[in-house]
């Protein structure tokens, strides 16, 4: 399976850099306000991640501590912005950093085999399009964990079913290191574009939202 790097920021060692991933300090999100900010200031715009529901948007400028919006992907009434970067906190330039990897796509999503589940990456922010085993109609995932364990607290995990909308993997609730707001996907209706978002609280990979 492929795997994609959307950030890395490389260099030289002695930095001391933390990540963030926070929701905006000011900025409301409402299709008129273009504006929001951080709590901390990220280490350039290539060491920024801003995702609206879930998804990546790259349509954006920062300048020190506010992200603005371009005309026309201004985020809608009630959704959610979130943001995902480093913050230099003293030294010289950072060592080579990973903050967003995606693995597989649509045209070639990750199979998910029910006794292995998920493997999660050191991803600040992952992203994974995955299917079922061809052939194997809804298929129950019985690996404990169901998703490996996250490498950071706060770390987020997005998953994507793709495919033909026969063969998917179901992830269970309260089982294997998952908490869930129930069976995902809960329907086999449309389930070749379901998305479920997850958040690793340094023992749990819990749902932050579904759609």
């Amino acid at each position: 399976m492929g795997s994609t790097t959307l950030f890395d920021i490389g260099g030289g060692g002695g930095a001391l850099f933390v990540p963030v991933q926070e929701s905006p300090v000011t900025g409301v999100a409402n299709g008129i306000n273009a504006a929001f900010t951080t709590s901390l200031a990220p280490y350039s715009s290539a060491a920024l991640i801003v995702t609206v529901d879930g998804a990546k948007n790259s349509a954006w400028t920062l300048a020190s501590t506010t992200v603005t919006f371009t005309a026309g992907n201004i985020p809608a009434t009630d959704q959610i912005v979130e943001f995902w970067y480093l913050t230099q906190l003293g030294g010289g330039p950072p060592a080579s950093v990973s903050g967003f990897v995606s693995q597989g796509t649509g045209a070639a999503p990750v199979v998910i085999t029910p006794a292995v589940g998920v493997v999660a990456t050191t991803g600040l922010l992952q992203q994974q399009y995955i299917t079922g085993v061809a052939a194997g109609g809804a298929q129950l995932v019985t690996a404990v964990p169901q998703i490996s364990a996250g490498t950071t607290v706060g770390q987020k995990m997005v998953l994507k079913i793709k495919g033909n909308g026969v063969d998917y993997p179901i992830f269970q609730n309260g089982v294997g290191g998952l908490q869930l707001n129930g069976n995902w996907p809960g329907s086999p209706v449309a389930v070749t574009e379901q998305s479920l978002q997850l958040d690793w609280d340094g023992t749990l990979w819990t749902e932050d939202f579904r759609r």
